[in-house]
Parts: C-alpha cells; structure tokens; sequence
C-alpha cells in the first residue's frame, strides 16, 4: 500500500542479512494510505482499514508469512484512515479513533472518530459512559371525556360558606418571536489549530505552519448559543465551517 490514488497492493519483505527485498504477495485489496498493520502473537500480520479512490476502507486482512498470502478478516464495524490497532495481550486487536469519512460523496474528506472496537470473530464497538439524560417530552394529549354520572337527587340548601381565597395566576403567555442575528464580530487572530497527534486542524482559510501537507478537509456545524439582554431572547446563530487537515511530515 501506500503512495497516490489508485493504490497499489504489491508489497515486499526485507531480509537484513543480505540487505534485500523479496515479493510479499499482494493485499486483498489495495491500501492508499492511513491503513494499519498488526504483529499477531502467532507470527501473522493484521492490516486493518485505510483509503482507496479517496474513500476510507472498513476491510481487514491478515499476512501469513508461511505462505505469503493475505486472507481477508473481520469488518470494522467504522471505517477508518490514521487509527491505531494495538495488541492486547488476550490475543484481541484494540482499535481506536482515527478518521472516517465525513459523507458517503465526500472524497478525501473526513471526520475525526472517538469510537473505539476491539477484534474477534467480529469487531465490537467499546462501550462508553453512559451520555447524560435527555430533555423531558413534551406533555400528551388529553384523554376522552368519561361517561355522564346519573343525575343525583336535589339535596338540601347548605348556610352559605366564608368567601374563597384568590385562585392562582395564570399562566405566562408564549414567548415573543426571536428577534433577528446580531453581525458577526471580526475574526480574532490566527491561533496553531487543534493538534491531535500528527494532525493539524485549522480553518480552511488558515495557512499551515511549515512542516505540514495538506490532507483533506471536513465540515464541522458550530452552534452559538442564544444569551438574554433586557429580558428578550435574542436567538441562535449556526456557522458552517470548513476545516483544513494537514499532516505532520
């Protein structure tokens, strides 16, 4: 695997002792970039994910240095590039983050992942913390109206009781519409982006330091949230942005 789109799947073996290359066979499927590969317990390899055609790969598949054949494996349940797949020491092949791809049409674009799954005779997905609760619903309709009673007699006339209490307030009427978006302040300064690992993410109209290819990009919806002045709501404002990726050489 490796270099530019198509990929190739030839790969090659070093022997150290004569300083050589020798064919390996070719991978069940071609590898662009961003795939990883595995040292089993039992000698054989697991090459997992990775692009082709600019789309991240879900395939596994394992190298048996016996025959020099590579056999497919289990499917990712996410298809990821730039992952990390560690042996544990149970045999099992820990997967975790990378990137995904940010749409099914979206090539060479891509999101960063927080999942991680872990191999067997197929992968599954870690489980995390349990998110925080939901919004409560919204109250139901209410029900029919029971049958009438039958009519009771007429009793007698009671003394006329003490005068009532004031019953409560009523309840507030619907909030006013939001009024409209305030401008959009001027863009603050250029900051390093957000680094995670190798990667540098940086708005798209930013320029990369040196020392960094651009790799692709992926969409990210900010959402600013509503504040309150004399009273009045004053609304939301939701920005599209484009995010650069670039990669530490």
């Amino acid at each position: 695997g490796g270099g530019g789109t198509p990929s190739s799947p030839g790969n090659q073996i070093y022997n150290p002792n004569n300083q050589l290359f020798s064919s390996a066979g070719n991978l069940r499927e071609a590898r662009g970039f961003g795939h990883a590969t595995t040292l089993l317990s039992n000698g054989k390899v697991m090459v997992s994910g990775g692009t082709y055609d600019g789309l991240a790969l879900s395939s596994t598949e394992v190298y048996d240095p016996a025959t020099g054949v590579f056999v497919p494996a289990s499917v990712l349940n996410q298809a990821r590039i730039w992952h990390t797949a560690t042996l544990l020491q149970n045999g099992k092949v820990l997967v975790t983050g990378g990137m995904g791809q940010y749409s099914d049409d979206a090539l060479n674009s891509y999101a960063v992942l927080a999942t991680a799954e872990l191999s067997g005779p197929t992968f599954d997905y870690l489980e995390g913390p349990a998110g925080p609760a939901g919004p409560a619903g919204s109250t139901g309709p209410a029900g029919p109206a029971g049958p009438v009673g039958p009519e009771g007699s007429v009793g007698p006339t009671g003394p006329m009781g003490p005068q009532g209490t004031a019953g409560p307030t009523g309840p507030a009427g619907p909030a006013g519409p939001i009024g409209p978006a305030g401008p959009l302040g001027p863009m603050g300064p250029t900051g390093e982006g957000l680094v995670s690992g190798s990667l540098l993410l940086l708005p798209v109209d930013r320029i990369a330091p040196s020392g960094y290819t651009f790799v692709g990009t992926f969409k990210e919806e900010v959402t600013i949230p509503a504040d309150e002045a004399d009273g009045r709501r004053q609304g939301t404002r939701v920005l599209n942005m484009t995010i650069a990726i670039y990669r530490k050489n």
